[in-house]
């Protein structure tokens, strides 16, 4: 079981008539991925992140880390495309909890490139874990409100990977035919 801490603090102090102000915060939890996560074929792993996929869910994952590059995100999808057409996967799990942010070129590019292209070789649905990041989210939310312009894919939001894989059963069982 791999265990991931994550440490945020804020301290300020000020003098004077001022209040001395200390907050601290730490979030430690266990990221278990046999209890969490399906058995997952990894396709890449790099500094920028990890991305497989899991055939019975029929879903690719994009486990996204720090700043995201344009050519990072070409390379993820020109590799991942064609796993998902030849496998029939239909679903993409995107996880932002650990990622910072990403640029408006790499937003345009997974708007009006990426997202219309999944489309094309039959992804129905992207299921978001969201950034804890206020911009992040921010940013994210703007993304996929294009990408709907653009798209018929259906974009959800989640707080978290429990509530995310739930999502995608669900999904699964209403909208696709068992083979």
């Amino acid at each position: 079981m791999a265990t991931t801490t994550f440490r945020s603090s804020v301290s300020v102090t000020c003098t004077g008539f001022f209040p001395y102000i200390r907050i601290s915060k730490t979030v430690t939890f266990n990221y278990n991925f046999m209890n969490q996560l399906p058995p997952i074929e990894v396709l890449i792993e790099d500094s920028f992140g990890t991305f497989g996929y899991n055939a019975e869910l029929k879903c690719l994952f994009h486990f996204w880390k720090g700043f995201l590059t344009l050519e990072e995100v070409k390379r993820v999808a020109e590799t991942t495309n064609p796993y998902m057409e030849k496998l029939g996967l239909t679903n993409v799990v995107a996880d932002h909890r650990n990622m910072e942010m990403f640029s408006e070129d790499v937003s345009a590019y997974i708007s009006d490139v990426w997202i219309p292209a999944q489309e094309k070789i039959g992804v129905k649905g992207t299921f978001i874990v969201m950034s804890p990041e206020a911009f992040t989210q921010i940013a994210a939310e703007e993304m996929h409100e294009q990408a709907r312009e653009k798209s018929s894919i259906e974009i959800f939001h989640f707080d978290s990977m429990e509530e995310t894989i739930k999502a995608v059963k669900a999904y699964n069982a209403k909208h696709l035919v068992a083979a």
